[in-house]
């Protein structure tokens, strides 16, 4: 049986009441009505799942990747978008499914904050701009690799 299965036993507030700290309304994600992961690291530990499949990792890495554009965005004022294929890339790379998908959101966090540094180090970068992170194919027997376009059509 595993963690969802386990939950979907009990309404929100009996799960809030069973897990969480005295200050739990802090601590449960209202806008995306779910426990916090270091709740369910604890069920995890009570009750044996599976890991996440490579698409539940690529789910991750998506949420990661937006999380990071949405706050990139609110602070800097202009967007950052990691690509598809590179999300995908980042999967096939890191993720281990025994060690779960703590690697993801770093590699994630790792590309995204390597391609801003690049954007503003070389792309000159202002306010309402956008800056893809994409791959770019390497030639025979070479690998490909991140490619760091600016809306004005620049690229690093």
């Amino acid at each position: 049986m595993c963690s969802s299965d386990l939950l979907s036993r009990f309404d929100d507030k009996t799960v809030k009441e069973l897990f969480m700290q005295p200050n739990r309304d802090a601590l449960y994600d209202l806008d995306n009505n779910q426990l916090p992961p270091s709740i369910l690291g604890r069920i995890d530990r009570a009750v044996p799942a599976a890991p996440p499949s490579r698409e539940g990792a690529l789910q991750v890495a998506r949420k990661q990747a937006d999380k990071l554009q949405r706050a990139h965005e609110e602070q800097f004022k202009y967007r950052v978008v990691l690509d598809e294929e590179v999300l995908k890339r980042i999967v096939d790379s890191v993720y281990v499914p025994e060690d779960g998908v703590r690697d993801v959101n770093r590699a994630v966090e790792s590309h995204f904050n390597n391609a801003v540094t690049e954007a503003v180090t070389h792309l000159d970068v202002k306010p309402g701009d956008s800056v893809t992170i994409g791959l770019k194919a390497g030639g025979p027997g070479e690998a490909s690799s991140f490619l760091v376009t600016h809306s004005n059509g620049q690229s690093r």
